[in-house]
């Protein structure tokens, strides 16, 4: 089992900004550390009426530029050039903030040499972007101000936020309180073969599955028509998400406090009558030869399933939708695929294939899961002035035109509910291939329910690990279903036990 990774100890400065959004962990982080700072909060930013942290959002106002911001990301491909594109249009609109990229590699990556640097805040980013799993990890290091203040203090901040698509706000807030300020947000799509479809007599809109029992009924039909070079009707890489974003489209949490979004997750949860159902449904499919599973670690496999025909259905994230109709198209080439999966493509020839997308099938409707994706938060660094710049270009970035350009020429969705009412975006859904994929995706991300947005949990890396073993012993081990939910379910009580006790120092 890996062990919850450790949580930074706050300085005296991150120790007076801590917030009330965790107040009781938060506040045995600040004992464990001897107390908070006395050093004064700057800027303007005062929320102590709300509890939360001071947010020097106005100190920009008094500065010298130019002010330069270092932003770690792990964008790559499309996310990125459009992130570029975001950040030349701002610095062109005004002259005192300058913003520098730094690519980190993975979001893995990233977050331990963030761990590794927070213990000395001169060494730390203005903005670090991790993905969607560490949100109470963040809330609980107290190195970042979480966005809530910035909002509560800055009064054109409230436009832009109170504008969020719902699932958002929902699903990166503790106890009422948002931490992150922008996102890169994804949800989940099914790719269809739809030559695969007609050789079944099946319609490849009509007859997409919409429930597990459609998904199993499909593929039954697409193996039974017995086509050439099939190996199984659907391909998934062995992770973690997909059963999340099935459990909480189910409405069924992971861990007590109410999914840790009215406290601290410390019990486990995960050993419940709908794991247990999607689990026998997953061990079902394989064992019937109607689902095959491909290494995490191998990326583009199930890719290169659906582009070889060996498969007939993927379930992904919609942040694989531009390109996969990139290498439908042919503006992507294998070799350019490759070189960002780190897999030699060269001398690969896509075939022609006619795909389209569906929803993601749900135990018993569609599209119900949670969100995905990424998320930027505003560090501490103990600077009134970098803090404040760095707020100020996530106010940018989330402005609705710069939220339009995130969706069109990048990967995301927008999460601003007037970006969809952009001429430009609008063409964008109506008009291409890729576009009318995204707005599909986009119509079940905007759905999902904000009252269950899936679990907030310290050690979410462990738990979708322990998932992800649990997977592994059904497939290759031929373990029951109810003995692998077991197992992930003591292990993860552990890392929830390990996580708590690092919490309470």
């Amino acid at each position: 089992m890996l062990r919850a990774m450790s949580i930074p100890r706050p300085t005296a400065r991150q120790l007076k900004r801590l917030t009330g959004a965790a107040a009781l962990t938060l506040a045995m982080i600040a004992a464990s550390c001897g107390g908070g700072g006395s050093e004064e909060g700057g800027g303007g930013g005062d929320s102590s009426s709300t509890g939360l942290a001071d947010c020097p959002f106005d100190a920009l106002e008094s500065a010298d530029g130019p002010i330069e911001i270092n932003m770690w990301h792990t964008e790559i491909g499309l996310n990125l050039k459009a992130l570029e594109k975001i950040v030349t249009r701002y610095e062109e609109s005004q002259d005192k903030v300058r913003i520098k990229l730094q690519f980190q590699g993975t979001y893995e990556e990233q977050l331990k040499k963030f761990e590794e640097a927070s213990g000395d805040p001169s060494s730390l980013p203005d903005i670090v972007s991790p993905d969607d799993t560490v949100t109470q990890y963040m809330a609980d290091s107290g190195t970042v101000i979480p966005a809530q203040s910035c909002i509560d203090a800055d009064p054109e901040a409230a436009e832009i936020y109170d504008d969020m698509v719902p699932i958002v706000d929902a699903a990166y807030s503790i106890e009422d309180v948002l931490w992150p300020g922008a996102f890169a947000a994804a949800g989940a799509v099914t790719f269809i073969n739809e030559d695969h479809f007609v050789a079944a007599g099946l319609d490849p809109v009509a007859d997409q599955p919409k429930t597990l029992a459609e998904l199993r009924d499909v593929s039954e039909k697409i193996k039974a028509a017995n086509i050439p070079n099939l190996e199984a009707p659907l391909v998934m890489r062995i992770e973690a998400w997909p059963l999340e974003f099935l459990t909480s489209g189910a409405n069924q949490p992971v861990v007590n406090n109410d999914n840790g979004r009215s406290g601290l997750a410390t019990e486990s949860q995960y050993a419940n009558d709908v794991t247990l159902e999607i689990l026998e449904f997953l061990k079902g499919m394989v064992d019937d030869g109607l689902l095959k599973y491909t290494d995490n670690a191998d990326y583009i496999a199930p890719y290169l399933g659906m582009a070889m025909q060996t498969s007939s259905m993927l379930i992904e994230t919609s942040g694989a939708i531009r390109t996969v109709d990139g290498a439908i198209q042919g503006t992507l080439t294998p070799e350019q695929i490759g070189a960002e999966a780190g897999v030699d493509l060269s001398g690969f020839k896509f075939p022609t294939l006619n795909i389209t997308v569906g929803e993601l099938p749900g135990l018993t409707e569609p599209g119900r899961g949670q969100m995905g994706g990424g998320a930027w938060y505003l560090v501490d660094t103990g600077d009134d002035t970098t803090m404040a710049a760095a707020w100020d270009f996530m106010k940018y970035f989330n402005q609705t035109e710069q939220q339009v350009t995130w969706a069109v020429d990048g990967s995301s969705f927008p999460v601003r509910m007037s970006a969809t009412e952009s001429p430009e975006l609008q063409e964008y859904w109506a008009n291409t291939q890729s576009g009318q994929w995204m707005a599909l995706a986009y119509k079940g991300f905007t759905t999902l329910d904000p009252d269950f947005p899936g679990p907030v949990i310290g050690p979410y890396r462990e738990f979708r690990l322990e998932v992800k073993n649990g997977v592994e012993s059904m497939v290759f081990e031929d373990q029951e279903p109810a003995d692998a939910m077991a197992s992930v379910d003591a292990a993860f009580q552990e890392a929830l036990g390990e996580y708590e006790k690092d919490v309470a120092g």
